[in-house]
């Protein structure tokens, strides 16, 4: 569903007056599709007909904008990475230079092996024995085998364009894997990064960053025995 800005096309090439500015549009319209189609191990309960759907609305002057999605919805027990998430952004452009970004994201999975549990492993999992396991939660209080592992994040971007071929951007995150399961360590952490991004040609992109990370209640790094690390990377896009 998409509306121009104050109207909608009507029959007939006829057009009706709308009362809200801006443009929405569904992205896609939402859609099934094969579930974690990759995996090639054992049957999972990911590879099942899941959901994706997303929504966004586009202020009339273009400075502002909000995109909302949700991925891969189909009940979310656990397997071979079969995460449901849910994630919305908000974008908004100060001038021609500066842009600035928020975004907010969720992930779970439901059903998953409790490795705090006095009951773990007692009951085998079919998915644990594989060499591409995927990892386990640690959802402590809760004496039960299996529990709901989640994490969340909120971050944030800043962007500014300094010439035309040439854009600067900062990045703070603060991330929590409650459970554990997706770094391994039930912690949160935050993050902050600068990179650069220059285009030689309308086609080729290099992306240099430096980028902070800290581990906020537990040593997570170097096998759980530093909580910081900062690294430097870079990539050579070529768009076609």
């Amino acid at each position: 569903m998409e509306r121009a800005p104050h109207h909608l096309s009507g029959p007939a090439g006829g057009q009706a007056y709308s009362l809200l500015p801006g443009v929405w549009t569904t992205v896609p319209a939402g859609y099934l599709s094969a579930g974690q189609s990759g995996y090639s191990g054992q049957v999972d309960p990911g590879i099942r007909p899941s959901f994706t759907g997303c929504v966004r609305y586009q202020s009339d002057d273009a400075y502002n904008a909000i995109y909302s999605c949700a991925n891969a919805i189909n009940g979310g027990t656990y397997g071979y990475n079969n995460l449901q998430q849910y994630t919305t952004t908000i974008y908004h452009k100060f001038d021609e230079n500066w842009h600035v970004t928020f975004e907010g994201w969720n992930m779970h999975q439901n059903i998953t092996p409790n490795a705090a549990s006095p009951y773990y492993g007692v009951v085998p999992d079919q998915f644990l024995n594989q060499n591409n396991v995927f990892p386990v939660a640690t959802c402590k209080g809760n004496i039960q085998p299996s529990c709901t592992s989640s994490e969340w994040s909120v971050l944030t971007y800043l962007n500014y364009k300094f010439s035309p071929q040439d854009n600067l951007s900062w990045r703070a995150e603060y991330f929590n894997d409650i459970t554990g399961q997706r770094t391994g360590f039930a912690t949160s952490y935050f993050n902050y990064a600068m990179g650069w991004q220059h285009w030689f040609t309308p086609t080729i992109t290099i992306r240099p960053e430096v980028a902070f990370y800290n581990s906020l209640k537990t040593p997570a790094f170097s096998n759980g025995t530093q909580s910081h690390a900062t690294i430097f990377s870079a990539d050579l896009i070529w768009h076609y």
